[in-house]
């Protein structure tokens, strides 16, 4: 840890008492292209979902077996990604304790050339499906996987920042599908999105596993290599992997149910559980897979691409910003602050697309854009990345893994209704209504954030504990 007396800026380099940043850094970026991955599948179904549902004469996109996907076709085809996510987090759940994150990312390659294939040579439905499932599976296993990586090579001091790359890079990925999309038809785009897949799993190949894994491991000489590497060959690490022993010896391999119900891992759990779902009812996810649909019926002035890039771009810009403050803030406050800004923003999209209906617009070209870049800059700072924050800092080591495996489970099944019912709601109910009923499902986060969500800033994971359990807390006082 860095000594509060001094005021020099930590060193890129090692010295005995100061962990090297470069090293991290450089292995935190090549990592970091897994989520790269992950945004770059979540992007895919914006340009290539438009490209696939109607004809255009002056269009020359090929349709799979000649004809348009009909709104179930094309539902099932958006949504299907966070099926196959939710097995890929069942299946990363047992991968990471058996074999570790790295070598568990690693099977990512073969997975997402399977999927990717199969949608860029597809001639039915069934090939798009099949290779959406399999692009999904390897979104749930990185989803996981990724930032479990990354928290165990940071050093404390720049733990945070390293964290936060995660959200920057699958932001800089659906950037790369919507501005690639613009001008390659689905087929090629399925192809581009391979290409940062191979260019992963090549660089992956030269960094370390988990030093956290291998002591858990009890593969004590690699860790102290791979930890040796990352922090610098003048820092002394034994201290370091002291305490990494501890951890290890922490965790249970086997969770009861018991301990899982215990009211300090139930809490924080059910908080997780339900404000992943509120981020994703949110219509955050529903509203990228199919963004430039959505602008395309908006009748706004520029093209219906060149809007999508633009909020994309600006959703990157406040997620990277955000990163360098996001772990020294109130994670209430920064939950009350997303969500409120996130309904002011829905709100009058909803009444545009009411007045549009009606011929009533006239005007107004200038407010979805601008309202979509408030919505996804409010939510780059709350409800984006702070259920991920909860999840890695509410619960006790022993069951930390299970309770993160089950956190992202049900991110990865929320994606998928919600996704899957977005058409079926936008033609029962419009535009209008599917933005009044983001809004809404945003000031029930707003309650239960005031209501219901603890503050765990500042905390060590013995007081969150102790706050979680009642009755711990009364013994205490």
């Amino acid at each position: 840890m860095q000594s509060t007396t001094s005021s020099e800026p930590p060193s890129l380099y090692a010295s005995h008492n100061e962990p090297a940043h470069l090293p991290q850094i450089a292995t935190a970026l090549a990592v970091g292209l897994g989520a790269f991955c992950m945004g770059s599948a979540l992007g895919y179904t914006s340009p290539a979902g438009a490209d696939l549902q109607y004809r255009n004469d002056t269009s020359k996109c090929v349709l799979p077996a000649g004809r348009h996907l009909n709104v179930a076709e094309l539902s099932w085809f958006t949504s299907l990604l966070g099926m196959g996510a939710m097995i890929g987090a069942v299946l990363s759940g047992i991968s990471l304790r058996l074999i570790g994150p790295r070598s568990t990312m690693l099977t990512t390659i073969s997975a997402f050339m399977t999927g990717w294939s199969l949608i860029a040579f597809a001639t039915d439905i069934g090939m798009l499906v099949a290779g959406r499932l399999f692009c999904g599976l390897c979104v749930g296993i990185l989803s996981l996987c990724v930032p479990v990586y990354l928290r165990d090579i940071a050093s404390h001091d720049i733990r945070g920042l390293i964290g936060s790359s995660f959200h920057v890079q699958i932001a800089l990925g659906l950037l790369y599908s919507y501005s690639v999309g613009s001008v390659l038809c689905w087929e090629w785009l399925a192809i581009a999105c391979l290409l940062p897949a191979g260019i992963f799993v090549s660089v992956l190949i030269f960094c370390k596993e988990s030093p956290q894994h291998l002591v858990s491991a009890g593969r004590i000489d690699e860790a102290r290599r791979s930890l040796q590497m990352l922090r610098g060959y003048d820092y002394n690490t034994e201290p370091e992997l002291a305490d990494m022993q501890v951890q290890a010896d922490s965790k249970s391999l086997v969770v009861s149910v018991r301990a899982l119900t215990a009211p300090d891992v139930l809490r924080p759990l059910v908080i997780v559980i339900v404000l992943m779902f509120f981020q994703q009812f949110s219509g955050a996810y529903a509203i990228l897979f199919n963004i430039r649909e959505i602008f395309t019926m908006a009748d706004i002035d520029i093209s219906a691409d060149a809007a999508g890039i633009t909020v994309a771009f600006f959703y990157l810009m406040s997620t990277a910003a955000v990163s360098s403050f996001l772990h020294s803030q109130r994670r209430k406050l920064l939950l009350l602050l997303s969500s409120t800004l996130m309904a002011a923003a829905l709100l009058p999209l909803g009444t545009y697309f009411y007045l549009l209906d009606k011929d009533q617009a006239a005007g107004l070209a200038w407010l979805p854009i601008t309202s979509y870049v408030i919505y996804f800059a409010a939510y780059s700072v709350g409800l984006g990345p702070i259920p991920w924050v909860l999840m890695g800092e509410s619960f006790p080591l022993h069951v930390r893994d299970l309770a993160e495996n089950l956190g992202v489970l049900s991110l990865w099944f929320h994606c998928y209704i919600s996704t899957l019912l977005f058409r079926p709601i936008m033609m029962m109910i419009g535009l209008s209504g599917a933005h009044w009923f983001f809004a809404i499902i945003c000031l029930c986060c707003l309650v239960f954030s005031g209501v219901v969500v603890k503050e765990t800033s500042g905390k060590n994971i013995q007081e969150i504990s102790a706050m979680f359990d009642r009755s711990e807390g009364v013994r205490q006082q």
